[in-house]
């Protein structure tokens, strides 16, 4: 059996619908849903889950089961920092580290801080709505297990269309630990990774088009954020990583030099005009200043400013090349 959790497209929380990119998650989603062979929908009753649901289901002429248990997850608690309500997860490393409780599956919902939002009895409400649909295919909750008979729908493929927040606690639930280590790991690509894969994109087809090597090339599959482009020569390695630095929101008029940095053979040169030190989904570029000078360019965290870095890099080089 397959269960397939869609989130939500970009939200517009103050009419719970979708912003005008939304929309269009929306619709580009409805043509990948359009391949699988669904067995039953089902959906939030919120406004912006029910949005996303719409293209797929006129596509496919199907309906919708609302569930209410798949609206997201409402069970606000007390800040211990500021003593204001907030959503249950995205804590500090410190409130988690102070709370190893949290991660244990038999404890977390007896945690002081959990205890004011009522969370033993509200993620009952989404668990046993998640193993009441279960058992309509012939699995059957036991425990820490689900029981399974000759009447059980193997073949059964299942879409719900919810949000983040729920999506993790029925999760927590099939894969028997607590939502915090969802809620606080679980990668769920943001729209700021879709930025730096286009960036890296883009950056693939513009080095290409000036004669140098990249990988992966533009209309290859990507399975991460890194561009390499091989420059063949120190002096346009050097240009590139000074148009990626000219680009940068933070300490644009900073010029890369190679240096020796600690635990590398070759002096390295590194372009990072970042928010946050270190930040590897925003738009950066380092490279060893040795044969064949491949620089590693990744992140963006807009597709109009890593477009933006990537043409300045581009203006140097030609520059150079014409010189």
């Amino acid at each position: 059996m397959k269960i397939i959790f869609i989130r939500h497209g970009e939200p517009n929380y103050e009419i719970d619908s979708l912003t005008e990119k939304g929309w269009r998650e929306a619709e580009l989603l409805s043509k990948r849903t359009a391949k699988w062979n669904v067995t039953d929908f089902y959906c939030s009753p919120l406004g912006r889950a029910k949005d996303t649901a719409s293209f797929t289901l006129k596509n496919a002429g199907r309906e919708a089961e609302i569930l209410p248990w798949l609206r997201e997850f409402d069970a606000p608690v007390l800040d211990p920092e500021t003593g204001k309500r907030r959503i249950p997860w995205d804590f500090l490393p410190d409130v988690l580290d102070a709370n190893r409780d949290l991660y244990d599956h038999d404890l977390w919902t007896q945690n002081p801080i959990m205890k004011t939002g009522n969370m033993d009895e509200n993620y009952r409400v989404v668990t046993d709505g998640l193993d009441a649909l279960l058992a309509r295919y012939g699995y059957v909750r036991d425990g820490y297990r689900y029981h399974a008979s000759d009447e059980t729908n193997r073949e059964a493929v299942i879409v719900c269309f919810c949000h983040l927040g729920v999506t993790c606690v029925a999760l927590s639930h099939l894969l028997n630990t607590t939502p915090v280590q969802l809620w606080q790991g679980l990668f769920l690509a943001p729209h700021v990774t879709m930025q730096a894969i286009k960036t890296a994109m883009f950056c693939a087809k513009v080095m290409e088009k000036l004669g140098y090597e990249v990988s992966p090339k533009a209309e290859e599959p990507r399975y991460d954020i890194i561009q390499t482009i091989a420059f063949g020569a120190p002096d346009p390695l050097r240009r590139f990583c000074e148009g990626i630095q000219s680009g940068a929101p933070v300490d644009s008029f900073v010029t890369p030099e190679p240096w020796a940095m600690p635990g590398y053979d070759d002096p390295v040169i590194m372009a990072a005009g970042a928010f946050v030190q270190g930040a590897s989904i925003e738009l950066s570029a380092d490279a060893p200043m040795r044969e064949p000078y491949v620089c590693y360019m990744q992140g963006g965290l807009t597709y109009s400013s890593g477009k933006a870095g990537i043409l300045l890099a581009a203006e140097r080089i030609k520059t150079e090349l014409q010189n």
